[in-house]
């Protein structure tokens, strides 16, 4: 277990080098335990059969709906790079990679390792790699303000809207256990340790502060460079609160160091946590392949979802995670339950781009002089993959089983 639970912060160390943001999830209870479900269907693939026997509460049927039929797969295979941290919220291309969809599509898909997302973008604008990874952060609304083409075109990973306890804001334990803490309201002034500047946990300190009637101006907040060095800042009192990843957050709670006060779902739901990014010359030069590559994408989105999600399709757990822990720092990492805990976040399976979390970014940047221009979203946005993907799968449709 020594060496699956250092597999496993060496993870999460990898996650916040990448400076993204993004964090891994920890999966409710229940998930090692398969229910009963209809099986689902749709164009591109279908769920394999339920398990037999189960609980009485079967998880709603879901289908996609009008597909079209597929057209034979470009030859010859086109070329595709894309960049990869490794992180969980990647798990749509892993799936996509591990099933054979981007093969069936004539798609030769080359994972490149990018750990930091600057260097991503950076690698888009040169047309030395064909899609990246990033959450709403300052970089991609400037880059967007330049006109340099780039576009996110998914949310590869979606904050829950049910309870998420796998990351989120944490108070030390002696302002929680003296009272000096009980509401946002009392966060003013207070110092609060991010993992990084001008991306999205910026955002998610102005909401959770908004919740207490302040704003993200109220709370002295410091960038520190690191999960482990955040644990230590909260036991030795050098910041008052942080934002935090499991499992950092039990190792604070087990040092007494801190508690979690905040999940991040119950600070901004819904929000995105990750997203997909295409370069501009992958998308002028390789328009097809492009919307190609977005048909598998989302099948690998939908067995994430079905899987993990709505878990219509509980069987698909297990080659999901094989495929996990082939393409993310989870190899050593045996224990199934360790990596169900960086699964929680949730996925779109007809993949809206929810332009409105992508603007209130933006605001909150412009706002702040990290965006000196502002941009008009759509400039950064590009449905069209989607739309053409939607197109042959058909939309993904939940339905209640009869009599619910």
């Amino acid at each position: 277990m020594g060496r699956q639970l250092r597999g496993f912060l060496a993870y999460l160390l990898l996650a916040f080098v990448a400076g993204v943001g993004c964090t891994p999830s920890r999966t409710p209870a229940g998930v090692e335990s398969p229910t009963q479900a209809p099986r689902i269907t749709d164009s591109a693939s279908a769920s394999p059969g339920m398990p037999a026997g189960g609980p009485s509460e079967p998880a709603p049927e879901s289908t996609a709906s009008t597909p079209s039929s597929s057209p034979p797969p470009l030859s010859p295979p086109v070329p595709v790079r894309v960049a990869t941290v490794g992180l969980v919220g990647e798990a749509g291309i892993f799936i996509a990679l591990g099933q054979g969809y981007f093969k069936e599509e004539g798609l030769d898909v080359q994972l490149v390792e990018a750990r930091v997302s600057t260097d991503q973008v950076a690698l888009l604008v040169a047309g030395e790699l064909d899609y990246g990874h990033s959450p709403p952060a300052a970089i991609l609304y400037n880059a967007a303000s330049r006109n340099v083409g780039l576009k996110v075109v998914a949310n590869d990973s979606l904050i829950p809207q049910t309870t998420s306890l796998s990351s989120g804001f944490v108070i030390r334990t002696d302002l929680l256990d003296s009272g000096a803490v009980r509401s946002p309201s009392d966060l003013k002034g207070r110092t609060m340790g991010l993992p990084g500047a001008a991306n999205t946990t910026e955002v998610y300190l102005d909401r959770l502060m908004r919740q207490g009637g302040l704003t993200f101006d109220d709370a002295d907040t410091t960038v520190v460079p690191g999960f482990p060095d955040m644990v230590a800042a909260l036991k030795n009192g050098a910041v008052d609160g942080a934002f935090l990843v499991e499992p950092f957050i039990t190792v604070a709670e087990a040092q007494s160091a801190a508690r979690l006060a905040y999940p991040i779902s119950q600070v901004y739901p819904g929000a995105s946590a990750y997203a997909l990014l295409m370069g501009s010359k992958f998308a002028q030069e390789q328009r097809e392949a492009a919307n190609r590559f977005m048909v598998a994408y989302i099948r690998g989105q939908r067995d994430f979802y079905r899987a993990f999600i709505d878990k219509s399709d509980v069987y698909g757990q297990e080659p999901i995670l094989g495929f996990l822990r082939e393409y993310t720092a989870f190899k050593d990492v045996k224990d199934t339950p360790v990596l169900l805990r960086a699964i929680g976040n949730t996925v779109d399976p007809n993949n809206d781009l929810r332009p409105e979390i992508w603007r209130e970014a933006h605001d909150f940047f412009v706002k702040r002089g990290s965006v000196p221009t502002p941009v008009d979203i759509t400039q950064l946005l590009d449905p069209a993959p989607t739309e053409y993907a939607l197109s042959r799968l058909g939309r993904f449709v939940t339905v209640q089983p009869p009599g619910n």
